[in-house]
């Protein structure tokens, strides 16, 4: 079920490799540039809702993305950039792992391991996308750590440079995970599209996905 899933979404991807049996399956998925990802089928939430486009669809979220970082002290970095930034309060459980909560549901989670890729072209590696309440607030808070935190993606033809660009497209990027008080080394590199959840007169963004009051 969730290859067939993984399929329908996207015809792109390089390799599929499957295990466990149905309800309990996984898939490895290598898309064109070389990242692979482990895919498991995570629980709906009822929150979401993008009627005009699939009225009806019974829609999974990600419910975790485990992501490796070079060393131990790198967690603590790691832990104070999410606060910074996003005002996320986040903990290592018992298996030394930092989980970083986006809302009720979705985690990144952040282990010591091995980066495989992490020297890939301009615009090629991985990418996330954050919906946030105020988009002003966060890219005040990313341009206090470093200025040049803020990334402009050549792929995509919304390219904010400026705070007011970031307001008009109603998002701006963020390619490097630093800690705030030694930022000019990366920890690692992993693409943040932030989104606004609004747009600037106050309605909700089109594809911002939760359901308005």
């Amino acid at each position: 079920m969730l290859k067939a899933r993984c399929e329908a979404t996207s015809t792109e991807y390089k390799s599929y490799k499957s295990s466990g049996g149905d309800g309990d399956e996984t898939v490895e998925v290598t898309c064109p540039y070389g990242n692979t990802f482990v895919c498991g089928l995570g629980s709906g939430d009822s929150r979401g809702s993008q009627d005009e486009v699939t009225p009806k669809m019974d829609c999974k979220g990600i419910a975790r993305v485990e992501l490796h970082v070079p060393s131990a002290s790198d967690l603590d970095g790691v832990q104070r950039f999410y606060r910074a930034v996003f005002g996320v309060e986040s903990a290592v459980d018992e298996d030394g792992v930092l989980v970083v909560p986006f809302g009720p549901n979705q985690v990144l989670a952040f282990k010591v391991g091995t980066i495989e890729n992490d020297n890939y072209l301009d615009g090629t590696g991985p990418h996330i996308s954050l919906y946030v309440d105020n988009l002003t607030k966060t890219w005040v808070s990313t341009v206090a750590i470093k200025r040049s935190l803020v990334y402009v993606n050549p792929r995509f033809k919304r390219q904010a440079k400026s705070l007011d660009e970031a307001l008009d497209q109603c998002m701006f990027r963020v390619l490097n995970i630093v800690d705030p008080l030694s930022p000019e080394r990366t920890i690692m590199r992993l693409e943040h599209e932030i989104r606004s959840a609004t747009k600037v007169d106050g309605t909700k963004y089109k594809s911002f996905v939760l359901k308005g009051e």
